[in-house]
């Protein structure tokens, strides 16, 4: 489910079932707008759509969440409203801080082709296939 108007209407009647936060994180240096941060954005965006529509009913997908600063904090987001909590990033650094503090979370590295449809739902598949090992690592601990 996405963070919409109308999606989050239906969460609200049925949040029960929904245990995992997916929070997309991007790098924003102030001094670095334009066209590849457009397109890194946009590569993140599309991946979360994808698994986010494979994993519907169980999944909230939180808008993209913008980090101006080089150094990564977390989110005030991580709360204990859902019992797994993933943050995919396109930051290599950011990536292995949050590895290092035992923050459940995914590296999406981009490619050249990164407009190619079927490397969107390749990425998509992998980054799908990664949370639902998550779930199954969770329940056999």
């Amino acid at each position: 489910m996405k963070w919409s108007v109308d999606e989050l209407e239906k969460y609200e009647g049925a949040k029960e079932y929904f245990d995992t936060l997916m929070i997309p994180l991007i790098s924003l240096p102030l001094g670095q707008v334009g066209v590849e941060a457009a397109k890194e954005y946009k590569w993140l965006d599309e991946i979360c759509n994808y698994s986010e529509r494979q994993l519907t009913g169980r999944v909230l997908l939180l808008p993209v969440y913008y980090q101006f600063e080089q150094d990564f904090f977390v989110p005030a987001l991580m709360n204990d409203d859902f019992r797994y909590k993933i943050l995919i990033t396109t930051n290599q650094t950011w990536y292995e801080k949050l590895q290092d503090n035992g923050i459940s979370c995914y590296l999406i590295n981009r490619k050249n082709d990164e407009e190619n449809l079927a490397e969107i739902v390749k990425e998509g598949k992998k980054l799908t296939k990664a949370i639902m090992e998550h779930w199954k690592n969770e329940i056999s601990e």
